[in-house]
């Protein structure tokens, strides 16, 4: 709650500021500090959580998370001769110590209760374990759903919703597959730390990952609104000279109608040419509002397509299985 509030009152305020155009400095120098402060706000959090979190089985017993039943054995034989309280009588916490090893080995020795402890941090299957987890899970994703919503309500940050969005679905779809089918995905830079350490590292970056989708987008968004009414107005102050070039025209044509037929032709030539303008320039205004529109429907377009693949990936991995 803490971290949320943080990143609501403090951090986007912040990551704003820097790439305001009021600055002093360049944009360019303030995308690089908005930047840099999110590269190492997001170290620092990651730096934070794996301080909190408390020594697990797997680097009690010293042993990877991805280590064999044989290894685990071979690794307490080895741990629990070196910190047997009869080796350390002057340690008072030797006891302790030498217990903490016994609960782990018994823990990682047992398959079941090993793919349990690693995935949701218990070592019992139960029904309020379940509950409890997930409603911690779905409370972190409401929280950041209602933040994303509301610092991209402005039309500038739009595309950065759909990305933020798209982070959040793809962040809680990942989790579950994650807890559900005991896959680590972060082995190779934490190789003793279980599924369920894994997933609390995963959503520390997701802060920064949201902040710096409204960065970039908000930076990259371009009024496409504004445009076409600059180019409507355009179109129609052409049209009014184009008009009035037509009027002219006509009055010149009712009096050589009877006279010259040469200039009555080259007038003819000219009506016909204005009108031609005036056909493209009202061609030019239907075709940018249509795009207008389209651009709107591929906005909801991206959002269904989100839905559907979501859907369609808990359907087949957790109903049909």
């Amino acid at each position: 709650m803490v971290n949320f509030l943080v990143h609501v009152c403090v951090v986007s305020p912040l990551v704003s500021y820097l790439v305001s155009k009021k600055r002093s400095w360049s944009a360019q120098r303030g995308l690089m500090y908005a930047v840099l402060f999110l590269g190492m706000l997001a170290s620092y959090e990651v730096y934070s959580e794996l301080a909190a979190q408390e020594p697990n089985y797997y680097e009690i017993l010293q042993v990877h998370t991805s280590a064999s039943q044989e290894e685990v054995k071979r690794s307490y034989r080895m741990l629990s001769v070196l910190y047997h309280p009869d080796k350390n009588p002057t340690d008072p916490l030797a006891a302790e110590n030498f217990q903490k090893l016994r609960s782990a080995y018994e823990v990682l020795s047992n398959v079941a209760r090993r793919s349990v402890y690693s995935r949701y941090g218990e070592d019992e299957q139960s029904e309020h374990l379940y509950m409890h987890i997930y409603i911690a899970s779905a409370l972190f994703y409401v929280m950041w759903f209602v933040l994303g919503y509301l610092l991209t309500i402005r039309k500038s940050s739009g595309a950065a919703r759909q990305w933020a969005f798209a982070g959040l679905v793809a962040s809680a779809l990942v989790e579950v597959h994650m807890r559900e089918s005991g896959a680590s995905y972060l082995d190779a830079l934490f190789p003793y730390k279980p599924v369920f350490q894994q997933v609390s590292i995963l959503r520390c970056l997701y802060p920064s990952y949201f902040n710096g989708a409204l960065l970039l987008c908000s930076l990259m968004f371009v009024d496409t609104d504004l445009i076409l009414q600059q180019g409507i107005a355009s179109v129609l102050q052409s049209n009014m000279h184009i008009a009035t070039t037509l009027q002219e025209i006509r009055n010149q044509l009712g009096l050589l109608s009877t006279g010259d037929s040469k200039a009555f032709q080259d007038n003819m030539r000219k009506l016909q040419q204005e009108q031609a303008k005036l056909m493209v320039s009202t061609a030019a205004v239907t075709q940018g509002s249509r795009n207008e529109k389209e651009r709107g429907s591929a906005s909801g377009g991206n959002w269904s397509s989100i839905l559907i693949m979501a859907g369609m990936y808990f359907l087949v991995n957790y109903v049909l299985k």
